[in-house]
């Protein structure tokens, strides 16, 4: 009876032995698995980062462009206002001279008829 009980007792510490290694071949796969969907998820969030890190980029040198070539539209206006304005000024006064010499004309008239 006792070598029955002893070999039973065997057995269970053996069946114990195998569930325990189960156990920990279990979780060292579970804790495997988990480690590789982490660097998975770690390399997809890398990978979105790096592609707004690039559409971000990409706009800022949009942006840059656009407001370099805003200034550009800005200063050849201010010139071409300046110019329009040196035009109109110069035909003013050509204009104002020559209704100047027409009145001291009719003045001369006037004073001649009196």
């Amino acid at each position: 009876i006792d070598s029955v009980q002893n070999g039973m007792t065997s057995t269970q510490t053996n069946l114990d032995q195998v569930i325990a290694t189960a156990i920990a071949t279990a979780k060292e796969e579970e804790i495997a698995r988990n480690k590789y969907n982490l660097q998975k998820l770690s390399n997809e969030y890398e990978f979105l980062l790096n592609k707004k890190s690039k559409k971000l980029g990409d706009l800022r040198v949009a942006l840059r462009s656009a407001n370099a070539k805003k200034r550009r539209v800005e200063r050849y206006a201010e010139r071409e206002k300046s110019r329009a304005l040196k035009e109109l000024r110069s035909k003013m006064t050509c204009e104002i001279d020559g209704l100047k010499v027409k009145l001291k004309e009719r003045e001369e008239e006037i004073g001649r008829m009196e």
